[in-house]
């Protein structure tokens, strides 16, 4: 089995969970665990309290969380996927996440309005290429800078005054900084050479600066006078 889906529809390749919306527990089982490569979960909106059924698996890539209340030992279950590649846990009221840190093998990852703030234990996956924190609270970009492979980054609706920290993201291609209407300079992009997307609400003056140094790069946003 390449792929296992949990959603509200159901065909011949899902599984629904409709009757368990109102479950206060979940358990996730498929005959063949360890055989499954791929698993999704969207909009459920039940708590999830353990992924034992699926910690026999060593082959799992790709794991998708959405709209979870994630308790218990979801939290430890997570960090023994250590194969995992890609990793979205959307709207899942994230407030500890050191769990994560042991995750090395990630190239995509989405957290997105999660509710963190402190982003310290993604410092140490640098095989990211893909980054979506959307819509969290997250002030400080400094453990980002190590994240030197990433190559799609989204922190857009945050609360971001500084974003020094991206110089050093030498594969940057698309960037998008939405919603942090305090940014006030696009300085540390202008190194950027590979950068070739950028979304930004920032004021006119500064956007229309930084398009004179880098004429090259598409920017999308929106624009203030003041």
């Amino acid at each position: 089995m390449d792929q296992f889906f949990i959603q509200r529809q159901s065909d011949l390749n899902e599984i629904s969970l409709s009757i368990l919306e109102k479950s206060s527990e979940l358990s996730l089982g498929c005959d063949r665990p360890q055989e499954v490569k791929k698993l999704h979960s969207k909009e459920n909106q039940v708590v999830l309290e353990n992924l034992e059924p699926l910690k026999r698996n060593k082959n799992l890539r790709y794991l998708q969380l959405d709209y979870f209340q994630l308790k218990g030992q979801v939290f430890s279950d997570l960090s023994t996927f250590v194969s995992l590649e890609g990793l979205a846990l959307d709207s899942c009221s994230l407030t500890k996440w050191n769990w994560i840190s042991d995750l090395l093998n990630l190239k995509d990852l989405s957290i997105i309005s999660s509710r963190f703030i402190d982003i310290s234990p993604i410092k140490n996956l640098r095989q990211l290429k893909k980054l979506n924190l959307y819509q969290n609270g997250i002030t400080n970009l400094g453990p980002i800078e190590t994240l030197i492979e990433i190559e799609e980054l989204s922190i857009a609706w945050n609360k971001i005054l500084d974003i020094s920290p991206l110089s050093s993201l030498l594969n940057l291609e698309s960037l998008k900084l939405n919603g942090n209407n305090k940014l006030q300079s696009l300085a540390p992009l202008e190194g950027l050479k590979k950068l070739k997307r950028l979304s930004v609400d920032i004021l006119k003056k500064e956007k229309n600066r930084f398009a004179r140094i880098r004429p090259d790069i598409e920017i999308s946003g929106q624009f203030f006078t003041s």
